[in-house]
């Protein structure tokens, strides 16, 4: 994820070329809207530049892996700062998903897609969970390596189970959403 954290909202829609690596050729399509490219064929941040000079508002670069990670700015000569539109990326599941709907005759999704970005409070909020689920998973780590002998199984692994302790609230969350 880069460019701004801002709010904005539009109709997702596909670009052509689809990699957006020249310039798009559906901008009457694109102008206030997000705009679904697909990664590879260039740099993240041209992507972006040739987005924003298409009108878009946002920009979603749609990952081939199940994976998504941090895209990473490109040194182009042009100044970072000058990406005005927040630019997200989403796993190939969620891209499966999004391409399986038909879009409507003028070329966009049949939705509207909003980006909000998390506020300073609830960022932080996220960061002490993630925090205080690793402190207690290590310390659960820490305590079944202590008291368990060096071979606790036939096949010589310790037991990290953490039975009769309460998750934390993110744990059970991210339990949750495993499949």
């Amino acid at each position: 994820t880069f460019g701004p954290l801002k709010e904005v909202q539009g109709r997702l829609v596909r670009c052509n070329p689809p990699l957006a690596n020249k310039e798009i050729t559906n901008e009457h399509q694109v102008r206030g809207n997000i705009v679904y490219i697909k990664r590879g064929g260039c740099s993240f941040t041209k992507k972006a530049r040739v987005a924003q000079k298409a009108g878009a508002v946002g920009m979603v670069v749609a990952n081939s892996d199940r994976e998504t990670f941090g895209m990473s700015y490109t040194d182009d000569g042009e100044p970072f700062d000058t990406i005005c539109i927040p630019c997200v990326m989403i796993s190939s599941d969620i891209c499966a998903k999004l391409e399986a709907c038909k879009q409507s005759p003028d070329g966009r999704a049949p939705w509207t897609c909003c980006f909000t970005p998390l506020v300073e409070r609830q960022a932080n909020v996220v960061y002490q969970e993630t925090m205080q689920a690793a402190i207690s998973g290590a310390n659960a780590a820490a305590e079944a390596i202590a008291s368990s002998p060096p071979a606790a199984s036939a096949g010589g692994e310790r037991d990290f189970s953490n039975a009769g302790k309460e998750e934390s609230g993110f744990m059970k969350r991210f339990k949750s959403m495993l499949p």
